[in-house]
């Protein structure tokens, strides 16, 4: 058999597997489709994401001093006010550029390029990079007193959306669980102690690391007016940034409820002492105004929600995993993914090159993705 072949009859079985699974595979989350490691992650590239498609997380499972990076989809940072026009009409240029292209011209594209750089310089722009996309802030969580960690473990449901984190202390453990919820739009944050562990953990909003340096003529120092994190007398943590170039901004606002022990207002943040549970809902609200808060309204609405985790994952889950199961490349590898960490999971595929679970997990990641951003 042809190398040809073998690809065709490949792409054949895909088709196959995925259309059959595409009809058989409606119905409730059995844990199959979970990545797992067996370490946190120690830079973002490696943390497990959750989105709802206009919010999401980059979570990276430290057990005690964790980092979960917050984004959201309109967060940019602009070289220019955004009341100007940034988008300009190049579409009269289609039909030379075209004729270039099918001439063989190798720098057919110049023209637009150079009449695009023009238009926008007559506008008040002047760079082709509008936008400098950024994360909103980081949720940080410190605990405190935890001692050794043992039997870490992370995983990341793919069919309902959740990045769940697990370790064990001397005494019991700690289960963290994250979701982004399409249902409520906002980012849902739960910690629970087992054995006969009590929770004990600082919590506090803070600007993502990294703000420093030149980015495509931006001197990222002076890219925000101001930032200012705070802990709220209703228990509850606030976030605001004014962007310096641009008066738009945004601020997130959290709720924190605990199950048992004390919730105390500690500085910018939040203590946690002697807890059982403790439950963050979390809002990203972009601001078209930056001298402006919507804290207030928002607030309301996070009181309004429910104080049970499960109440609030039940209605994303759903959504969430409907849209993930309406197509499923199924290639018999479910005891593998139950098995294989993610760390394996590399060693694997640089040895062994692509294999039915390389090209499940690659498939079920992928939709995963797509489904968290959009």
């Amino acid at each position: 058999m042809t190398t040809r072949h073998k690809l065709t009859t490949l792409i054949t079985g895909i088709a196959m597997a995925a259309t059959i699974s595409a009809f058989s595979r409606q119905g409730e989350p059995d844990g199959r489709w979970t990545i797992r490691s067996e370490q946190a992650a120690e830079k973002w590239e490696d943390a497990f994401v959750t989105g709802n498609g206009r919010q999401g997380t980059m979570v990276m499972g430290q057990p005690e001093n964790e980092q979960i990076i917050c984004v959201h989809e309109e967060l940019f940072i602009r070289k220019w006010d955004r009341d100007l026009e940034a988008v300009v009409d190049i579409a009269h240029l289609v039909p030379e550029v075209r004729r270039r292209i099918d001439a063989g011209e190798p720098k057919a594209p110049v023209p637009a390029s150079h009449e695009a750089s023009r238009l926008l310089r007559k506008n008040g722009t002047g760079h082709a990079n509008a936008v400098t996309p950024h994360p909103a802030f980081d949720l940080r969580i410190a605990h405190l007193g935890t001692g050794k960690t043992a039997a870490y473990e992370r995983t990341l449901n793919l069919e309902t959306g959740e990045a769940i984190s697990r370790w064990q202390h001397e005494g019991g453990g700690t289960e963290q669980r994250v979701f982004s919820s399409r249902a409520n739009n906002v980012t849902v944050v739960a910690l629970r102690a087992t054995g006969e562990r009590k929770l004990a953990l600082s919590l506090w909003l803070a600007e993502t690391p990294g703000r420093t340096g030149d980015y495509q003529g931006l001197d990222l120092a002076k890219v925000f007016r101001s930032v200012k994190s705070e802990a709220t007398a209703n228990h509850g943590l606030h976030f605001h940034a004014d962007y310096a170039l641009d008066r738009g901004g945004y601020e997130g606002v959290a709720r924190v409820t605990t199950k048992g022990g004390s919730l105390v207002q500690a500085r910018e943040g939040l203590q946690v002492s002697d807890a059982d549970e403790v439950l963050i809902t979390l809002r990203i609200h972009p601001l078209d105004d930056g001298s402006t808060s919507a804290r207030s309204e928002i607030e309301q609405e996070l009181a309004a929600l429910p104080e049970a985790y499960e109440a609030l994952l039940e209605p994303h889950a759903k959504s969430h995993g409907d849209m993930f199961r309406r197509v499923i490349l199924d290639l018999g590898c479910k005891e593998q993914w139950a098995t294989t960490s993610t760390e394996q999971f590399r060693k694997d595929s640089a040895s062994g090159g692509v294999t039915p679970l390389f090209l499940e997990q690659t498939h079920a990641m992928g939709r995963y993705l797509l489904i968290s951003t959009s």
